[in-house]
């Protein structure tokens, strides 16, 4: 925070000003910060980063389906990076999507079994107690194992 009111037009300041907040709960504010920095610095607008942060950020504010599509230009951009197949598959269970969201988690541990193996075991990067267990329950409805009506109460 100290970084970005020193130099509050810093694109790389933001990206790493909104990560923090995305992961401490702050989903809307992170989202600003990244329009801000894609504002900034159109020549980057299609960094992977940014996009796959963007879905993140979407996730902890619960617009699932803008999350989706900052995933899949994430996706598009950079389609190895295992962070956003997460993003993907919590903003899939976030939208209802579950078969698709089945779909992008064989997918994603396909790519990175211990990454998704981890996440199902509650290694998620959210600060936020009802962010941490929403993330945790929407991976593993995605895996199958965990009823998809379970995600209604936090939806």
């Amino acid at each position: 925070r100290r970084a970005h009111e020193m130099n509050p037009n810093d694109p790389t300041v933001l990206r790493f000003l909104a990560a923090l907040e995305a992961g401490s709960g702050e989903g809307e504010r992170a989202i600003e910060h990244l329009h801000q920095a894609l504002r900034l610095s159109p020549r980057q607008s299609r960094s992977h980063e940014i996009y796959q942060i963007l879905a993140y950020a979407s996730f902890v504010a619960k617009q699932y389906k803008e999350g989706i599509g900052w995933a899949l230009r994430a996706l598009n951009d950079m389609p190895a990076f295992v962070p956003t197949h997460g993003n993907l598959v919590t903003c899939l269970v976030g939208a209802g999507e579950i078969d698709k969201a089945k779909a992008a988690f064989a997918a994603g541990q396909k790519l990175a079994p211990e990454y998704f193996r981890m996440r199902l075991d509650g290694a998620v990067a959210s600060a936020r107690p009802e962010d941490r267990r929403r993330q945790v329950l929407f991976y593993r409805i995605a895996a199958g194992l965990e009823d998809p009506s379970a995600a209604d109460a936090v939806r």
